[in-house]
Formats: C-alpha cells, structure tokens, sequence
C-alpha cells in the first residue's frame, strides 16, 4: 500500500497541547529575535515555531539544520507543504508562544 501524502495539508499543524505544555504556552512569548537567537549553531539550542507555537529541536537537528531548513524562524508553511504528519509536533517540546511581528 503507497504512503499516504501529507503535503500540502494544514491541518496537520492542528493539535492538543498537555496541560503542562498548554502552560508554556500561557506563559512564556518567544519574540521573533529570540527564535532566531536559537537556531542550533555554535552550542545554542535549535527551536522553530510552527502555527504560533515554538518548539525545541535541538536533539533532533544537527547543526541547527533538518533537511535543508534552518531552525531560528517560523516554519509553519514549510511544515504544511513537507512530508511529515501531523503526528511528528507532540513529539517535540513546547518552548512557548511565538508573538509574530
């Protein structure tokens, strides 16, 4: 059976939060300088934000990089038109809010 496609679907980056990664959420605004301070380079960790939610993905990306795309910025769009399922953000961890500029 072919694998089924998730590209180019949004509402993949729909999901319920746990009551402690709601909490982060609630409490903590990661500005759009803060993101890019973090983008996995030279030891500093490697967040992303997709859909207004800023996640930690420093132990899966190396070198502040997965597939071709930088960590530091707002990645919704190229979440949505990638190959992975909605099924992959849970198993990220929730940094905070992002506060678009």
């Amino acid at each position: 059976m072919p694998r089924q496609s998730h590209k180019g679907d949004p509402a993949k980056v729909e999901r319920t939060f746990s009551a402690e990664e709601q909490s982060l959420i609630d409490s903590r605004t990661v500005t759009p300088e803060e993101l890019a301070a973090n983008d996995g380079l030279d030891g500093r960790p490697a967040w992303i934000a997709v859909n207004g939610v800023v996640y930690d993905v420093t132990e899966r990306w190396k070198e502040g990089r997965h597939h071709g795309l930088p960590a530091g910025r707002d990645l919704t769009e190229e979440f949505i038109n990638s190959g992975h399922p909605g099924s992959v953000l849970p198993k990220m961890k929730v940094v905070g809010s992002f506060a678009h500029s």
